[in-house]
């Protein structure tokens, strides 16, 4: 009998909690203009966002998102690209802070990328490749939003694209 006593207590206690934390009210955001945007993620599992700060610092807006390791990116005109360098997972940004996610080849399952950018309405980067024939090959991919994909090419040691206007700048290494 005490044991059930207890027991009760226990599951009482936890719904008064559970309903004590739900009432508690939810930090307000900032009304300030946002000066700033900030993309993180987990480098190890799909867990990041995108936070708005104010001048002062103070958070202004918040969007949780299933992102990892975004940290290859590049500034196209005024919008922000982002790429997911261990998963397939990317953004691109506006000023605005709207932002638009994609994947690469329309399938999560592949590559993240060494480097990404936009060129008009396309996506131009370079995913993550693998050793074929004792040679490290990576993947070469152009394709708009919508997942149309206009080029996908191997190339052997490419490690950075950068655009200016319409124009492609390809580095690559040799080892």
């Amino acid at each position: 009998m005490k044991k059930f006593l207890i027991l009760i207590g226990s599951i009482f206690l936890l719904i008064f909690l559970y309903i004590g934390v739900k009432t508690i009210p939810q930090s307000k955001h900032s009304s300030a203009e946002t000066a700033y945007y900030i993309v993180h993620s987990d480098m190890l599992k799909k867990a990041g966002g995108i936070v708005g700060i104010d001048i002062e610092g103070n958070i202004t807006s918040q969007e949780l998102l299933k992102i990892q390791d975004v940290s290859k990116c590049d500034l196209v005109g005024n919008t922000f690209v982002a790429g997911g360098n261990r998963a397939n997972n990317h953004l691109l940004i506006d000023q605005q802070g709207n932002f638009n996610e994609f994947k690469l080849l329309d399938n999560p399952n592949y590559s993240g990328v060494t480097t990404i950018t936009a060129n008009g309405d396309n996506i131009v980067a370079v995913m993550n490749g693998n050793i074929v024939e004792n040679t490290y090959q990576n993947l070469l991919v152009i394709q708009d939003l919508e997942g149309n994909v206009f080029e996908k090419k191997f190339l052997i040691y490419l490690h950075q694209i950068s655009s200016v206007m319409k124009m492609q700048f390809i580095s690559l290494e040799h080892i």
